[in-house]
């Protein structure tokens, strides 16, 4: 992940690298070639300098060869001439015959004995095979034993070679036109002659003038007469040079620069924009770094999330910041919850399952001994077999009836109402249509116990009211009247009256039956209830206060039922 993350990066910044880079190249060679333009620049200034220089002293020495007292031959009217120049065009003036020898020399005296020739040889037969100016090399001047080099003008008289004008010029002088150059600082600028001599160089040019030049060769570049190109001087140090040869003295400018003036600037620039540039670049590199450490450990964490719900245990959604990973482990977290759910269900399942298994073996136990009790008190109150069959099914009945209702709610608690109800229902409700039976009260919920108690005991007051009471008769009536209250301790008590009208005279029994049995024990002992019985001429009276338990929750056992049952077994 980490990789995947610093690719995308790099991926994405590629581009941008590949613009610095060409923006860089591009910055390099504008830098290299205003940097060479400069150096070439620098030397054609100073060639026009020199060679303007040089023009002006040959268009002097022309304009005095023409002069009338040298073509007359008056030689002290030339001379004053002569001096008339020097005092403006500062440098000396030699005029020599034909043969190179001295006729006067403005740097002595008149009448003082001239110097020989200065070795000017070689450079008057070449103006005079070209009739034409000749510049001088580097020479040294024999009366002021100074460097020197000499601009030579062949005098023609009628076609014929007359005389040789040069003037003598101190190698300071074209020191000084160098300087005009304006050479920046570190650079060097050299004015070589044709055999390779140094006549002027600045900097350092009392050391340079006259000796020889660095070899011409270095320069690989050559254009007609210009050159330039890169190469190491002796002493290791990488230069620039610039090479221009003048095609009126014939002589080379070579200009120099240290390659360091050209790369300390760029390094600058190149620090200053690749630096922050770098540095950027590490922190997306160093970012995209600890991203991907934080997808990884994030997906790290959704692969031991996939292994603990794989092995069944609980896990939490995990809170990396990231929504996709969050997305994924709350996924993780609820198919875990689920997985929990099930298991759990499935263990309750289980439970639920036993505890059922054991609520129904009580019930069945409860409903078989309740049953065996009616068997047996149903047989000793019957005067006949079929009167026993009879009353023990139609007890039987009523029995199911209740539990019916009773399993409706799982056993937990039934309504007084329904209860009344269904063993009443045979006898129609008093609404003006026939019906016979009344019920009149609040909504009341019965418990297990409660309800079994009471379901047998309105079935036998229903069976004797339709044997002997108001039940047995058309005109006959039944109201069954409660009501709930509160002791002053808080406890809810049922008030109920069961009242019989229009049925046959009523008179006391002479014996203690079934129900007689069952009011003694399963109302008034076992339910804690006070019952009274009452038989008016009118009809029947009975009347019941029970106090209320709460009802029992969902899946508790009926204990209720064993306990009635065994009253009525004894």
């Amino acid at each position: 992940m980490r990789a995947y993350v610093l690719l995308v990066v790099l991926a994405a910044m590629l581009p941008g690298l590949l613009l610095a880079a060409i923006l860089a190249h591009g910055y390099v060679r504008a830098e290299t070639g205003r940097f060479e333009r400069k150096v070439n620049g620098v030397v054609f200034d100073a060639t026009l300098l020199v060679e303007r220089d040089l023009a002006d002293i040959i268009a002097t020495l022309q304009t005095l060869a023409a002069s009338r007292a040298l073509g007359s031959g008056d030689l002290p009217a030339f001379l004053d001439q002569a001096m008339r120049v020097k005092a403006q065009a500062q440098f000396d003036l030699i005029l020599r015959d034909r043969d190179s020898r001295p006729l006067l020399n403005t740097a002595v005296s008149p009448g003082s004995a001239l110097p020989e020739s200065a070795g000017l040889a070689e450079w008057d037969a070449a103006a005079r095979a070209t009739g034409r100016a000749v510049v001088t090399g580097h020479f040294i001047g024999r009366l002021s034993g100074k460097h020197a080099y000499a601009v030579i003008v062949p005098v023609f008289r009628d076609g014929e070679l007359a005389y040789f004008l040069h003037a003598g010029l101190p190698a300071t002088r074209l020191r000084a036109l160098l300087a005009q150059a304006r050479v920046p600082e570190g650079w060097s600028l050299a004015v070589v002659d044709g055999a390779g001599t140094v006549l002027a160089r600045v900097p350092d040019h009392e050391a340079a003038v006259g000796t020889p030049a660095p070899n011409p060769g270095m320069f690989r570049e050559r254009e007609g007469d210009e050159a330039a190109g890169y190469f190491t001087e002796p002493g290791g140090r990488a230069v620039f040079g610039a090479l221009r040869r003048s095609a009126v003295s014939g002589w080379s400018l070579v200009g120099i620069a240290p390659v360091e003036q050209l790369l300390a600037p760029m390094r600058r620039m190149l620090w200053m924009a690749g630096g922050p540039g770098a540095a950027l670049i590490a922190l997306a590199l160093a970012g995209a770094w600890l991203l991907g450490d934080r997808l990884a450990r994030a997906i790290r964490r959704l692969a031991e999330l996939g292994a603990a719900v794989e092995a069944g245990a609980s896990v939490q959604a995990p809170r990396t910041g990231i929504r996709e990973v969050n997305e994924v482990g709350e996924a993780l977290a609820n198919a875990s919850a689920r997985l929990a759910a099930r298991e759990a269900e499935r263990e309750q399942g289980a439970e639920h399952l036993r505890l059922m298994l054991r609520e129904l073996n009580h019930r069945v136990r409860n409903t078989l001994a309740t049953v065996e009790s009616v068997v047996r008190l149903t047989a000793r109150y019957a005067s006949d077999v079929p009167e026993y069959e009879a009353r023990l099914a139609d007890r039987i009945r009523s029995l199911a009836k209740t539990h019916e209702l009773l399993t409706e709610s799982n056993w937990t608690r039934t309504g007084l109402y329904e209860l009344l109800h269904s063993e009443l229902a045979a006898y129609g409700q008093d609404d003006g249509a026939g019906g016979q039976v009344r019920l009149d009260g609040p909504p009341v919920a019965l418990s297990a116990r409660e309800a079994v108690a009471l379901g047998m005991l309105v079935h036998e007051l229903a069976t004797n009211a339709a044997k002997y009471g108001a039940l047995s008769v058309p005109e006959g009536r039944v109201e069954v009247r409660w009501t709930l209250r509160e002791d002053p301790g808080g406890a809810r008590r049922l008030d109920l009256v069961w009242a019989e009208a229009g049925g046959p005279p009523v008179t006391p029994p002479t014996r203690r039956g079934f129900g007689t049995q069952l009011i003694e024990r399963a109302i008034a002992r076992d339910l804690g209830a006070t019952v009274a019985t009452e038989y008016a001429p009118e009809g029947l009276r009975f009347r019941l206060s029970l106090p209320l338990a709460r009802p029992a929750g969902a899946g508790e056992p009926p204990a209720a039922c064993q306990t009635v049952t065994a009253s009525w077994m004894d």
